[in-house]
């Protein structure tokens, strides 16, 4: 028997994560609920913790 969890890894919608992503990026792009701000070499990239937090060992524990 399954837990929980694995009847969530199946997404049914195909473009879902893609869509997703993009709507992030979108919402980046202008600004929208972006809650850190990363500064390298003069430059500074606004984000979302979560975002980074889910793609890098480093800002999970940020």
């Amino acid at each position: 028997m399954g837990s929980p969890e694995d009847d969530l890894i199946g997404i049914p919608f195909p473009d879902h994560s893609s869509e997703l992503l993009g709507r992030l990026n979108d919402q980046r792009r202008r600004g929208l609920l972006c809650d850190v701000t990363l500064r390298a070499q003069g430059s500074e990239f606004r984000s979302h913790r979560a975002v980074l937090a889910a793609c890098s060992r480093y800002f999970q524990s940020s």
